[in-house]
């Protein structure tokens, strides 16, 4: 670095001083410079950088004599003497020193003068700057605003000066608003720039707070004298007028954040607890109708998403809550933008592939790992049209008009009903699905769950408990109860040209049914248990038959005042709430058409099955009951999957008596029910071919980890083991090793390769011995029969006295499955009732891991490698949810190395 400016003109003033006794000492000393051919340098100024640093080169080379060390440079103290220049080294420290030294300037000192200029401008600036330009003429008066209220002076435009904006002239119009101009602001102009006068200064407000200033509303929440109209905890309540109808509310299409972003919760469990508070203090259709608002208007996406904006997003909901928080209704919830409508596009079938597998392994990345699957197999979901829409109003029949009414039962009795604790709420709210789809109003089960992970839980858990029990009771508003019962309703394609509605309810109707069956749960088994009549005699018939019936689109058919009147009489404590719920006609919504729901019990509904089972038991009692040999010998059923079994005029009677639709096939909840061959062609072309459909979408999937991931949790064994359960395996052998087969041609399509028997076998182990987790469904299939016969046989012998749990088929498979494990896990005969399915799966790992130990030729590091991948937690990787936001995915190359290596 260069010599300061400063110290060169300190240097030079001090060489003009003392030149001639320092270049006499020079002399006497005898010691020249080196640059001895360099003609004498002359210090004349203004010098340059090229100048200042020859000569700084210069006096560097001189061997100057020790001298005296002197604090500062005293211009006067060289006169006569020999001169004395203290030099700085060049460093690149100099501008630090200087900043240093700045302090200790005197007060006149103005910074460094010459700095950013070169010394010889410094020193001969030259010409002045050219004078600046003057300010822009003053606008005409059309680009000006005046005041708009007639009669003001600042109103002439040919003779007031006018405000450049709008904005710039409030100071005058909040003049008029306070009463110190004459005249009042025109309602036209507030009503086009969004203004409103203040309830407590009546000055002018933006339109978004209310009509009350922020800095205004501890005078208003004072100043009012009834508790009743505002929120609890503050805020201001608005005008109810502000605030859309119910019908608005619950069909608006406005989109709402999946998750609530983790900086946002603290302030999204206030709002909650401040809308739940309101709800359970006052029991109101306002206080209602703000908590209903509060998804659509808190969560609403920001207006520009994206991984790289998630704190932007945060902050944006942040604010979102803050406005909420002081008692902005109205206005956010008419800056809420509706959802844009999909613009169909025809996208050939390698965009569709793609787009399906994203979206799989997002969810899957999510631990989502069903809706994966259902994302890669599962037909869309409808839309809008004119044949849906008609279908859809077919499967919801209108009421009977002249059905009877409950007047002469009188109102409900709340004295039964459950007392709902906060726990079993907390139980609810953390049984709801992740993922779980919203409701009409955008709720979703998470947004409950994320507020209640925050310091404010204990207070959500308060309100949210009380409202719980308002719902229970029925106690709500009952303008509320069409809208609140409905749901939003989604067609899903089904055989043929049918399609199937789903009603996706409310959420906090669905946390109420779901408080109430779990309080109601030994009840309902007492009333319904054993949904049959047996009848014990004995009977010499030869024409045994077994007979399903199917109730068809049942739910959505029965009759509603013969549900609430089953609830009223034998589970009144149920009573208020499905009242409530289904005594008047409810609201569906599908995309913007509304259905209404006059008969049956909505699908999504928790209470659905139950009200339904209540429902048909004078139907049961009715089968099940009749003239001496007119009786079934078996009559139970299962929601709307009924059996009758006996003789064929038994069982005739007893269907005719019943009134139901024969379906033709027999099967007994999906269980088929007859010789090998027609048991092996059912479990085929309702259990192989369906799995395969999944297996061939897994192949194609890039990324092998989700894959394995997806196969061992949702299409492997899992597939089956239903069938297992309630199937004899010899009935079904054929079948199971068919399955094994395509899953084992899955794995090496995506994964492994062709696989060898040994490795073959060792994938079938679970995790923790050294496997992939891919059970064999032929190898398992004894064991699966076994456990579930052992699990019910009580309730077996309940239905049907004549059973017998000494069946040959039970021998044979208990036979079976010994024959597959170690002598130390062997069954006895009868199996006993304590046995599970688990137990006897880790008895046949065990069997297999001790034949892969088994000592033979070259064998020696396939034993080695089985024993390490059996170590704890050495398979801990394969159970990994392959999510790249925690770091949890890998390679597809790397991940399919690691997996040969374990098979190796």
């Amino acid at each position: 670095m260069a010599p300061s400016p400063g110290f060169v003109a300190r240097l030079l003033l001090a060489l003009s001083c003392s030149a001639l006794p320092a270049l006499t000492s020079l002399a006497l000393f005898g010691r020249r410079a080196p640059h001895e051919a360099s003609p004498p340098h002359r210090l004349v100024a203004p010098l340059n950088r090229h100048r200042r640093r020859e000569l700084t080169a210069f006096l560097n080379s001189c061997n100057w004599p020790p001298v005296d060390p002197s604090p500062e440079w005293d211009p006067l103290h060289g006169l006569g003497h020999r001169g004395c220049v203290r030099l700085r080294r060049p460093t690149r420290t100099l501008f630090r020193k200087q900043r240093a030294s700045w302090c200790r300037q005197p007060r006149a000192w103005s910074g460094w003068p010459y700095r950013n200029q070169r010394i010889g401008e410094a020193l001969n600036p030259g010409p002045g700057d050219p004078p600046r330009e003057r300010s822009p003429a003053r606008a005409s008066s059309s680009s000006r605003v005046f005041c708009p209220v007639p009669g003001c002076p600042s109103a002439d435009a040919s003779t007031a000066r006018g405000w450049p904006t709008h904005a710039s002239m409030r100071p005058h119009l909040d003049a008029h608003s306070g009463g110190v101009l004459r005249g009042a602001v025109p309602a036209d102009y507030c009503r086009t720039h969004g203004l409103d006068n203040c309830s407590v200064c009546g000055m002018l407000v933006a339109a978004r707070f209310n009509g009350v200033h922020p800095r205004c509303r501890p005078s208003a929440r004072t100043a009012v004298p009834s508790p009743a109209s505002h929120p609890v905890g503050g805020g201001i309540a608005p005008d109810i007028d502000s605030l859309p109808d119910l019908a608005t509310i619950f069909s608006a299409n406005i989109p709402v954040l999946r998750h609530v972003p983790k900086a946002a919760r603290g302030a999204w469990a206030q709002c909650l607890a401040r809308a739940l508070a309101q709800v359970a203090g006052h029991n109101s259709l306002r206080a209602w109708r703000e908590l209903l608002i509060l998804p659509k208007t808190v969560l609403r996406p920001a207006p520009r998403g994206g991984a790289r904006r998630r704190e932007q997003a945060a902050r944006f909901t942040q604010r979102c809550c803050a406005r909420w928080l002081e008692g902005e209704r109205g206005e956010p919830w008419s800056e809420s933008p509706a959802r844009r409508p999909k613009q169909a596009s025809e996208e050939d079938e390698a965009a569709v592939l793609a787009r399906r597998h994203a979206r799989c392994i997002s969810l899957a990345g999510e631990g989502e790992l069903s809706r994966a699957c259902a994302a890669l197999v599962d037909p869309p979901l409808l839309a809008e049209s004119t044949e849906v829409l008609n279908s859809l109003r077919a499967k919801h029949p209108h009421a009977s008009p002249a059905r009877p009414g409950l007047q002469s039962l009188g109102p409900p009795s709340r004295r039964d009903v459950p007392d709902i604790s906060s726990a079993e709420v907390l139980k609810a709210v953390r049984g709801f699905r992740r993922g779980s789809a919203p409701g009409p109003t955008g709720l979703r089960g998470d947004h409950v769950r994320e507020a209640l992970s925050t310091a404010h839980a204990d207070e959500v858990t308060a309100h949210l408990t009380e409202v719980i029990r308002l719902l229970v009771h029925g106690e709500a508003p009952l303008e509320l109860a069409p809208h609140l019962a409905g749901a939003t309703l989604h067609a899903m394609p089904k055989g043929g040209d049918d399609v199937r509605p789903i009603a996706v309810g409310e959420t906090w109707r669905r946390l109420a049914g779901k408080c109430l069956c779990s309080s109601l749960r030994e009840a309902a088994a007492q009333n319904l248990w054993p949904l049959q009549a047996v009848d014990a005699a004995h009977t010499g018939h030869a024409d045994k038959c077994f007979l399903q019936v199917d109730f068809r689109n049942a739910f959505n058919t029965i009759d509603r005042a013969a549900m609430l009147r089953q609830v009223r009489l034998h589970m009144p404590g149920l009573a208020p709430r499905a009242e409530w719920c289904y005594d008047h006609h409810s609201r569906l919504l599908f995309h913007h058409s509304p259905l209404l729901s006059e008969a049956g019990v909505q699908q999504g509904d928790p209470l659905g099955p139950l009200l339904f089972a209540l429902t048909l038991q004078p139907a049961l009692r009715a089968a099940a009951a009749g003239a001496a040999g007119q009786v079934p010998e078996l009559t139970f059923a299962f929601l709307d999957d009924a059996c009758l079994a006996g003789g064929s005029r038994q069982v005739a009677a007893g269907l005719t008596r019943l009134a139901v639709n024969h379906t033709g096939a027999t099967c007994l909840l999906g269980a088929p029910i007859g010789p090998q061959a027609y048991t092996e062609d059912y479990t085929r072309t309702k259990r192989v071919e369906k799995a395969t459909l999944l297996l061939q979408a897994l192949q194609e999937l890039p990324d092998p980890q989700t894959a394995l991931l997806l196969l061992r949790h949702c299409a492997a064994y899992c597939r089956m083991v239903f069938a297992l359960r309630v199937t004899p395996p010899q009935l079904l052998a054929g079948a199971a090793c068919d399955f094994d087969s395509a899953v084992r041609a899955c794995l090496e399509h995506f994964c492994t390769g062709p696989l060898p028997c040994e490795a073959w076998l060792q994938a079938s182990l679970s995790t923790a011995n050294g496997g992939l987790g891919l059970r064999h469904a032929a190898r398992h299939a004894a064991a699966a029969y076994t456990a579930s016969l052992s699990a019910v046989l009580q309730r077996c012998l309940a239905l049907d006295p004549s059973y017998l749990p000494a069946w040959p088929l039970n021998d044979i498979t208990v036979t079976l499955f010994n024959g597959h494990v170690l002598a130390a896990d062997r069954l006895p005969t009868p199996v006993p009732p304590t046995v599970r399915q688990q137990q006897l799966s880790q008895a046949l790992d065990r069997a297999a891991v001790q034949q892969l130990l088994t000592p033979g030729p070259n064998r020696e590091a396939f034993r080695a490698n089985l024993q390490l991948q059996r170590q704890p937690r050495a398979g801990a990787w394969l159970q990994a949810v392959p999510s790249e936001a925690l770091g949890l995915a890998l390679a597809p190359d790397i991940f399919r190395v690691l997996v040969k290596l374990r098979l190796r």
